[in-house]
């Protein structure tokens, strides 16, 4: 019986730990909002595939930092990329992202410790909202955050000159890679 109170001990503490981010350990990367479109064509002829719950909004990945003191290799994974809306999350992506993006697509990458990665690629994400329209402006910003652990938290912020968004009508694939400069 008194193996209890010591596994309850544990488990407090086990989770005070996962509560304290290793900040020596962080990771710090950098997007833009890039686009926000409701449907998209592989070609000018091809038929149009949209998002009937939400928006498809394009991220470009910036820069990847991995130099904390404490740092470690770090896996940036796109499908972990978590769009943020008032009413809901999601990691939802277009089965034609990498088509749509090309040369431009952001593929899963390791960083070493120590290392900074620039201009990674584009990502695109199906941000779920009972509201697309909320976002049909060039105002309409989503927020996205890598899921991470408390051994190697991850911070996402926008850059400094994010501050508007292209709204395209139906995306193309060559109108997305240009916007992905």
């Amino acid at each position: 019986m008194k193996l209890y109170p010591m596994i309850g001990c544990l488990l407090c503490l086990s989770l005070l730990t996962a509560c304290n981010p290793n900040n020596k350990a962080r990771v710090n990367i950098v997007y833009d909002q890039v686009a926000n479109f409701t449907e998209f064509k592989l070609s000018p002829d091809a038929f149009s595939a949209t998002s009937t719950n939400g928006m498809f909004v394009q991220y470009s990945i910036k820069q990847i930092s991995n130099n904390g003191s404490e740092a470690k290799t770090f896996v940036f994974e796109k499908n972990r990329i978590v769009a943020i809306t008032p009413d809901s999350t999601s990691n939802a992506e277009p089965g034609a992202d990498n088509t749509l993006l090309g040369q431009k697509f952001a593929h899963n990458v390791t960083v070493a410790a120590g290392q900074t990665l620039n201009n990674v690629g584009c990502i695109i994400k199906n941000v779920l909202t009972p509201n697309p329209q909320l976002l049909v402006s060039t105002s309409g910003f989503v927020d996205i955050i890598h899921q991470t652990d408390s051994d190697q938290p991850v911070s996402m912020k926008r850059a400094a000159n994010d501050s508007s968004v292209a709204l395209v009508t139906t995306a193309l694939p060559s109108v997305l890679q240009n916007l992905c400069n």
